[in-house]
């Protein structure tokens, strides 16, 4: 199921209306998650999805893959989720912070 709404960011971030607001968030988070569709990158310097493992993430993300699909559908508040414990992060929090707009240009 995660890997559906990876599709839907790469289409975002690709898009060329998008080129702005990807510029502004300009990193590069690793998404581990539990389940088959595991770990992912989304690369905002370069503008792309894959499937695998950062060479150097800004930030790493790890959650169960029902809460990033409630965080990436609206369905969940990503503070709430990380205050209770369901995201765990390294690195840098100011692109999690940025995760919002993320989800502006998917919608």
């Amino acid at each position: 199921m995660a890997d559906k709404v990876f599709q839907q960011m790469e289409s975002a971030v690709t898009d060329p209306k998008n080129e702005a607001a990807r510029k502004k968030i300009n990193g590069v988070f690793q998404f581990n998650l539990s389940g088959p569709d595991s770990n992912w990158v989304l690369d905002l310097k370069n503008g792309k999805v894959e499937k695998g493992k950062a060479g150097k993430a800004d930030v790493t993300l790890t959650m169960k893959e029902s809460d990033f699909l409630n965080l990436m559908t609206g369905k969940a508040n990503g503070q709430q989720l990380f205050m209770s414990g369901k995201i765990k992060f390294k690195g840098n929090m100011g692109m999690v912070m940025k995760l919002q707009d993320l989800t502006k240009m998917m919608n």
